[in-house]
């Protein structure tokens, strides 16, 4: 299986949506249509693809946020000064038929070390506490648990946060 990763384009929000509609599971929080919107029209975030041919078969959201409410460096208790140099894994989705072949930890890894955001120095997440495969994944890629809080769907869920190696220049 020969899989290319790269981010997608705005015209394509229609495919991101359908595979989180017929992949999402129990444990998962979906993002909206405005926030794919969002994400894929720039600015504020990304979402990376994983593609097999012209099937979309993942996909990672992530988000650049401001300093408001909606920034998981408030849940991690970091200083306000270090509020605006990270990022937020929003969403992991695989379809049904392809997981289990480590395409979460691939495009995590590709997240890290293909896109350049040199302002981010921090990586953060949310997991729910009984999705332990995407726990593992997280974890697979160096985060570390650093809260249980109750967040989004009022589910208990594991703050995640990765912190990168200071870039020495």
């Amino acid at each position: 299986m020969v899989v290319q990763l790269r981010p997608i384009a705005l015209n394509d929000a229609p495919k991101v949506q359908a595979l989180q509609t017929s992949s999402i599971g129990q444990l998962m929080f979906p993002i909206s249509k405005q926030e794919i919107h969002d994400l894929l029209a720039g600015g504020q975030g990304c979402i990376i693809g994983a593609w097999l041919g012209e099937a979309l078969i993942a996909f990672l959201a992530i988000t650049l946020p401001d300093l408001g409410e909606n920034n998981l460096g408030h849940d991690a208790g970091l200083p306000q000064h270090q509020l605006s140099g990270l990022a937020q894994w929003t969403a992991v989705v695989v379809h049904p038929d392809y997981r289990g072949k480590g395409l979460q930890v691939v495009l995590l890894h590709y997240s890290l070390h293909q896109l350049d955001w040199p302002q981010v120095r921090r990586w953060l997440a949310t997991v729910r506490c009984d999705n332990e495969f995407s726990l593992r994944n997280f974890r697979a890629v160096g985060a570390r648990v650093v809260k249980t809080i109750r967040k989004y769907d009022g589910h208990l869920r594991f703050l995640l946060l990765l912190e990168l190696p200071t870039r020495s220049g």
